[in-house]
């Protein structure tokens, strides 16, 4: 993540190197980034903080007693965590960024501690775990707008205007969790944005466009123009990272039996599934 000087002291964005420049932060759960040459944009998502400034936990402790304000005063402009951002692909600053998870500081040996020298909460653990996607899609029949989506643990789905960083569409895709959430992979064919939904929580998730419930994992579709969910498939075991190709999606699955499933893209059907004997966390396309 990026977090310059009037966040934490010291200026972390970006330094300069014989290969022009060099972002500091850590890219999670297998994400790539993905550059656009016309805009002479780089397109990140970000993870959570591990730890903050005093004044900011007072302010976190202060206001869990109180109705959040808006915009969150606990959250600094200089916080890009849980961020979508874009940045210039020649100098590595930033272009613009959308803050989409609020105070979020979560590490996993506080994650059920009631140690003091824990942060204070509430910290979700609602990080990107999924790289951002770059697609096009035509509105109102004509007119063509350029995005870039992602999926958050939190389980929502965000697709922002690759110009300027506004909201496009915003779909709650399922339930969030520690584990997710969207996490490990998601995919786009331009016509549909796909996601896997862990489901950590075990929590009650209905399957559209049926009312059917499950309580574990699922594979969503959701409408590449408007965020609409299309389909949601509920899946044998945890799914992992979904590719498409000639509409067939592909997913894995974290079960040590390893099996992985080809899905129709259109309409969710499992088409079939083969064991590999191994964890599935990616497939190639």
């Amino acid at each position: 993540m990026l977090l310059p000087e009037k966040f934490y002291g010291k200026p972390s964005c970006c330094r300069r190197t014989a290969e022009k420049w060099v972002v500091i932060l850590a890219l999670r759960y297998g994400e790539v980034v993905h550059p656009s040459i016309r805009r002479n944009h780089v397109y990140i998502a970000t993870g959570n903080l591990y730890s903050v400034p005093k004044r900011i936990e007072d302010c976190q402790k202060e206001q869990n007693h109180t109705d959040p304000t808006q915009p969150d005063k606990c959250i600094e402009p200089e916080n890009h965590s849980d961020s979508v951002m874009a940045l210039d692909l020649d100098s590595g600053e930033i272009k613009w960024y959308k803050q989409l998870g609020g105070y979020d500081v979560w590490f996993v040996a506080c994650a059920n501690s009631t140690n003091p020298n824990c942060p204070i909460g509430p910290s979700p653990d609602y990080d990107f775990g999924e790289a951002p996607m770059m697609l096009s899609v035509v509105v109102n029949g004509r007119k063509k707008v350029d995005i870039v989506a992602a999926v958050q643990k939190s389980g929502i789905a965000w697709a922002l205007k690759r110009d300027n960083g506004k909201l496009f569409w915003t779909t709650e895709a399922g339930p969030g969790g520690t584990g997710g959430g969207g996490i490990w992979g998601a995919a786009t064919d331009r016509k549909r944005v796909y996601t896997g939904i862990v489901n950590t929580g075990d929590l009650n998730y209905t399957l559209y466009p049926s009312t059917n419930i499950t309580t574990g994992g699922a594979w969503v579709a959701m409408d590449a123009q408007t965020g609409k969910i299309l389909w949601t498939t509920a899946v044998p075991d945890n799914g992992r990272s979904n590719p498409v190709a000639n509409g067939v999606l592909l997913a894995g699955s974290q079960n040590p039996r390893g099996p992985i499933y080809a899905i129709n893209a259109k309409t969710g059907k499992i088409l079939w599934s083969n064991k590999t004997g191994a964890t599935v966390f990616g497939v190639c396309q």
